[in-house]
């Protein structure tokens, strides 16, 4: 919505969703850096390793849907998406919609000034798996982590995929062996950006 409307200005936009393919999104950011368009409209996904020529940065909303609820950013997070502006050899600013709320001006210079809580905990799960059967799989996975600044990862989605397709009479049958369990498990690993896979 916030593209189209920039689209009927202007300048035009490209957009950057975390849910684009890879060689979809890298079009949208080639669209961008041949400026071919004025402006790049983008989810929170800009913030995880977009190196661009940005030279301002407008959040529309301070908050993400993190997969099970609408939540606030986390200061981190917002300055990580802020940092985008000035990666060249300028400095980058950043600013906020009207839409968006109100940014705490204690939290603003947190951002400027690269003044973070320290991260308490990381998610973690197990990545010496044992591919000799399915169990030993399944078990490599449900391993607790030794420290405890660890939380074990549950649910990932290719751990979901790889109990789906290990049920399925079809795939069974060709499990028998450590070679086409551990081929199960690279196929259960791509990413699905479709979210066709189960």
């Amino acid at each position: 919505e916030i593209a189209e409307n920039i689209r009927t200005h202007k300048g035009g936009a490209a957009v950057v969703l975390g849910s684009l393919s890879p060689r979809t999104r890298n079009a949208q950011v080639e669209i961008y850096e041949n400026h071919k368009v004025d402006y790049l409209v983008a989810t929170d996904a800009i913030g995880m390793g977009l190196n661009l020529n940005i030279n301002h940065v407008y959040f529309t909303s301070l908050e993400k849907f993190d997969g099970r609820y609408n939540r606030n950013l986390q200061p981190n997070e917002l300055g990580q998406i802020a940092g985008r502006a000035g990666r060249y050899k300028n400095d980058g600013t950043f600013g906020h919609t009207k839409e968006a709320g109100i940014l705490d001006p204690i939290l603003i210079q947190s951002i400027e000034n690269h003044t973070y809580d320290q991260i308490q905990k990381i998610y973690w799960r197990n990545s010496k798996i044992d591919f000799t059967s399915i169990n030993t799989v399944l078990s490599s996975l449900k391993k607790y982590p030794i420290h405890n600044f660890f939380i074990r990862k549950k649910n990932a989605i290719d751990e979901i995929n790889f109990k789906i397709l290990i049920d399925d009479p079809e795939v069974k049958e060709h499990l028998k062996n450590s070679n086409n369990i551990k081929l199960l498990w690279s196929v259960c690993r791509i990413p699905d950006f479709e979210k066709i896979f189960n």
